[in-house]
């Protein structure tokens, strides 16, 4: 699957979405989140994802922004309709 880097702008704080994250870019938003949130309780998501109806996946740090940001940024700008639980009717 192809991977590319977006980065989005929310109230000016620019952040890294990855279309088909490398485990280099997975680790690299775990630990960025480790580093911002160290006293986060234990199991609270490190990451959000959604996806696409060709099944890529879309991937940023949980604290950068909820689904309905991201998903909005990749319509907007991609014209690339992403529904966080496959819900592409809905869409």
């Amino acid at each position: 699957m192809h991977n590319r880097e977006y980065t989005i702008n929310v109230n000016g704080n620019l952040f890294p979405v990855f279309k088909n994250p490398t485990n280099e870019q997975y680790y690299q938003l775990i630990e960025r989140f480790k580093m911002e949130y160290p006293f986060c309780p234990i199991g609270e998501p490190k990451t959000r994802q959604t996806y696409d109806n060709n099944n890529n996946i879309y991937m940023w740090m949980s604290g950068d922004a909820m689904h309905y940001t991201v998903e909005g940024f990749l319509k907007r700008q991609e014209g690339i309709v992403c529904n966080q639980n496959k819900h592409f009717d809905v869409a």
